[in-house]
């Protein structure tokens, strides 16, 4: 998946690591772990919605529970090990709803940056799970978790309990109960799956290795036999240690073609052939022969030409996971395009379609080893403007500070808050565009493509997503191409809707001993712009012309009104689907309230449409609710059955809506103290009863403990110390008809809290001969309250240079520009938390290449100069000290200054870590 630039975090027990998500040509997220500062700053200055965090993690749950089919198409879904943190997602949701779940991701031990922009869960690498300090057993190209706190320790919503302390920061003590496996593993990610997978036996487990920034090192391990075997060995003992498991997915992203800072060789498919292949024997070897290997391949034709799908799977390879999504993205897509469209359209070369028949017809792969993806996220774009709706075409242009709408990042909109920002989902109309909530918002589809978009002509905002209608189109296009299945990235987005979309575009039929949502409008539910019920139903149904949707009966919504004696009330069952369908209704007198239920009239009861009535004269109660159900049949005999409630309030006792009321005691707070929130100014006309419900939809978040109270004490001593508003909604409920307010906070900084940041400007080279490059990196600054920095370099002295984006935290300058003579170079670093500033100074000198200047000299770095860079074979410049090597087992500790030769307090503690060279 690709991905746009955002602040991120990874939580390790107690520590916080910082690093980038990337943007541009990336393939697969790599979103982890927001720190609370950065939910606050997820969208600033979004132009679409007041909310700066992600709102509908509460969205409505529509998980159906499906027939298991052995003769249909799978449904597989990718899960993180990251959703946990800023999304609160638990892997309850999963139970008995996909054939398999695809944990992500794990990687090699020796897995450098391939994207600098991404160093997260390459860092949790080599300081937790694969440092031999904590884990002497970790081996190079050893496949291993990536979050040692987030998959064995924490707690996980709804499932496992954190792990207790002191065993929650025992690092070593973790790194042993991953070796021991499943059996003593009871918390965090892995917990959770292993408690999933008790509670849906059924339910089949993977993980996946790789993934765009842990790929880095798959080239050099493929063709290394030695290297090979032990990341196979490593992967025998995964399966033996955690039975739970039974399929591996192997996420090279990409063989054969330069991606990033990656090791890549144009011979890379060949020795990918090998790690299949060996890998299958080693499985056949130990037992293992009914483990399933899988391959993620990107979708383009190159893409899959560099791979050789068809030698992988020769080799052994049973699953291609096709990601057959990020076709269009912001800001790197040249024009308006579809990101996950089915079939060919304008001038687009980009289709699942194209891929598919590429592989079948070209490849002769076996359509049964195919599974194609769709997307439970979009990609958007702003300053948009579309010049033709289907065949979709348009161009855009980044607006100013490249704000696009989004969730987590800027561009990227997540299934949940889709569903309830952007659209209106119900089983009656179906699902159409919020134009309440966004005014003038258009649901679009593309026929040619057979994709569904949302735009806006006056906000000139375009959102490229997969909708149920569009899930089901491609579910159905699985079936009918005899593919092995359909799978997403990922589920941790979804709320039920996607995924049953899916079930049911393969076959699969809702239990009838379950509670479920009837999916049928939902799906036929096409863009404005498709006039008639049965072009939508004709293109749903991939050209099926008049076939006829699934049986479904709907019996309308539920219908309130003021009793008037003989009076007629009509029902509507039309919506109702199948083939030559005929209606029964018939009232369920042992549920009816308020009037005797013989004296009702239902008149039509064989029609689509029935009336019913109480005639003048039966007595009746304040309220009457009359429950009516209706049985379709369909040419088959097949039956379905909804019903519908029919509430009747009598004289003046009609429901009036409440009216919500949301103060607080204080409009101006000062960071670290507390303020309420109240509804009791709210009411009801009626005297009814009211519930209520508080969410947080502006502003850094914080934690509101029971939001449906009546009043809410909220602290702020979690939020940065920054000058910010927030705001919160309050919405009441009578039963029957609700009404919301709105009230705002300001929070104003503690002017004697904040801590201002420490600037750390480091050079990679502080010498280097002139024509060459050096690094300039500020990301060693620091800031103790854990607010986000901000950067800005100049240059102070020495001819100028180009700085390029001086507001990243490390840039490359070249030296070509300069004059060839001998010259230093300085620069200045400033960084910013908000509120308070510091500034850091570091110089380079230059030599000319006329008078023979060694760059570095025999060294890498002078001290202080890249302090929180040495790493093993790191050759260090100490002044007053000597040239000193950082080498073996403790090379962790070259960055701690206490153990630096002229500082250390034992003579004995250098030595463990530091090798002398000379003076």
């Amino acid at each position: 998946m690709k991905l746009k630039k955002t602040q991120l975090s990874i939580l390790v027990g107690l520590t916080l690591m910082t690093g980038l998500a990337s943007a541009a040509t990336f393939d697969r997220a790599d979103v982890r772990y927001l720190s609370p500062s950065e939910l606050a700053q997820r969208q600033p200055e979004d132009p679409l919605q007041e909310a700066f965090g992600p709102l509908n993690f509460d969205s409505e749950q529509v998980y159906n529970q499906y027939n298991p089919d052995a003769s249909l198409p799978k449904v597989e879904a990718y899960m993180s090990n990251w959703g946990q943190y800023g999304r609160k997602w638990s892997a309850r949701e999963l139970a008995n709803v996909y054939d398999t779940v695809v944990f992500s991701f794990l990687a090699m031990c020796g897995t450098e940056i391939g994207d600098p922009d991404i160093t997260s869960a390459v860092e949790s690498l080599r300081k937790y799970t694969c440092n031999t300090d904590i884990n002497p057993r970790a081996k190079k190209y050893e496949v291993m978790i990536t979050d040692m706190w987030g998959d064995l320790a924490a707690a996980i919503p709804n499932m496992v309990e954190m792990i207790s302390y002191p065993e929650n920061s025992d690092f070593p003590l973790l790194t042993r109960k991953w070796y021991e496996g499943q059996s003593a593993v009871d918390h965090g990610a892995l917990g959770a799956l292993k408690r999933l997978k008790q509670q849906s036996p059924n339910t089949k487990m993977a993980f996946s290795v790789g993934g765009w920034s842990l790929s880095h090192l798959f080239s050099e391990m493929a063709s290394d036999p030695e290297a090979r075997q032990v990341f196979i060995n490593s992967i025998v003992t995964i399966f033996n240690n955690y039975p739970m498991f039974s399929q591996v997915d192997i996420d090279w992203e990409y063989p054969g073609i330069e991606t990033g800072q990656n090791i890549w060789n144009p011979a890379d498919s060949q020795y990918y052939k090998l790690v299949i292949q060996e890998l299958r024997s080693a499985l056949n070897a130990a037992g293992k022969g009914d483990v399933k290997i899988a391959v993620a391949a990107g979708a383009p034709k190159s893409k899959m030409e560099a791979s050789d799908l068809k030698g992988l799977v020769n080799a052994g390879a049973d699953i291609i996971h096709l990601m057959t999504y990020d076709f269009f993205g912001t800001p790197w897509a040249k024009k308006i395009a579809h990101h996950t469209n089915l079939f060919d359209y304008g001038d687009s070369d980009l289709s699942i379609d194209r891929s598919v028949t590429y592989m079948i017809e070209e490849l002769r792969i076996d359509p049964k080893n195919i599974f194609i993806g769709y997307a439970n996220y979009s990609r958007n774009a702003a300053n948009a403007i579309i010049t033709s709706q289907s065949p979709l075409n348009g161009e855009y242009t980044m607006p100013t500070g490249t704000n696009v709408g989004g969730s987590w990042e800027k561009g990227v909109y997540e299934w949940y808050d889709i569903q309830q920002e952007f659209l209106s989902i119900n089983t009656t109309s179906g699902l159409k565009a919020n134009t309440s909530r966004h005014p003038g918002y258009q649901l679009l589809t593309d026929k040619e493509a057979n994709a569904d978009y949302i735009y806006s002509e006056n906000g000139k905002f375009f959102m490229s997503f997969d909708t149920p209608r569009s899930v089901y189109a491609k579910a159905r296009y699985v079936k009918e191409k005899g593919l092995g299945g359909i799978f997403n990235w990922m589920a941790d987005y979804d709320t039920g809707y996607m995924v049953n979309a899916a079930r049911e575009g393969l076959g699969y039929t809702p239990k009838a001993d379950s509670s479920h949502i009837d999916m049928t409008n939902i799906i036929y539910s096409c863009g404005e712009n498709i006039t008639t019920r049965e072009e939508c139903i004709e293109l749903t149904n991939l050209g099926g012309g008049s076939s006829t949707p699934p049986l479904g009966a709907n019996a309308g919504s539920d219908v309130s009104a003021q009793f008037v004696a003989d009076k007629v009330y009509r029902l509507d069952g039309s919506a109702s689907t199948g083939d030559d369908i005929s209606y029964k209704w018939s009232i369920q007198k042992r549920l009816v309230e308020g009037v005797d239920a013989d004296a009702i009239v239902l008149r039509l009861a064989r029609s689509a449409s029935p009336k019913i009535h109480i005639p003048a004269g039966v007595e009746v109660e304040e309220t009457i609710k009359i429950p009516v159900k209706l049985v379709v049949t369909d040419a088959d005999g097949e039956k379905a059955n909804d019903t519908v409630i029919l509430t009747l309030t009598s004289g003046d006792a009609i429901n009036h809506e409440p009216v919500a009321d949301a103060t607080v005691d204080k409009t101006e707070v000062v960071h670290g103290t507390s303020f309420t929130l109240s509804g009791s100014g709210s009411s009801d006309p009626d005297g009814d009863a009211l519930t209520y419900l508080w969410r947080q939809i502006s502003g850094e978040s914080v934690e509101l403990g029971n939001k449906t109270r009546e009043s809410i004490t909220v602290n702020t001593e979690s939020l940065d110390n920054i000058d910010q508003t927030l705001k919160f909604r309050l919405t009441v409920k009578d039963g029957q008809a609700s009404d919301t307010s709105v009230v705002e906070i300001h929070v104003s900084p503690n002017e004697g809290g904040n801590q201002a940041p420490v600037a750390k400007a480091n050079v990679n080279h502080s010498s280097i001969n002139h024509g060459e490059t050096f690094r300039l990196n500020g990301r060693q600054s620091t800031d103790a309250d854990g607010d986000t920095l901000t950067y800005l370099w100049e240059q102070v002295n020495g001819e100028r240079v180009n700085l390029g984006n001086a507001t990243q935290s490390q840039i490359d300058v070249n030296t070509s520009s300069l004059n060839n003579i001998d010259q230093t170079l300085t620069f200045k670093l400033t960084v910013s938390d908000g509120q308070d500033t510091d500034s850091a100074r570091v110089s380079v000198q230059v030599s000319s290449t006329n008078n023979g200047g060694t760059p570095g000299g025999d060294y890498d770095y002078e001290y202080p100069t890249g302090l929180g860079s040495y790493t093993d074979g790191t050759v260090v410049k100490i002044p007053g000290q000597g040239v000193y090597q950082c080498f073996g087992a403790w090379a962790a500790y070259c960055n701690d200054e206490a153990y630096l030769p002229g500082k250390a307090l034992d003579p004995n503690w250098i030595t463990q870590q530091w090798r002398f060279m000379h003076d």
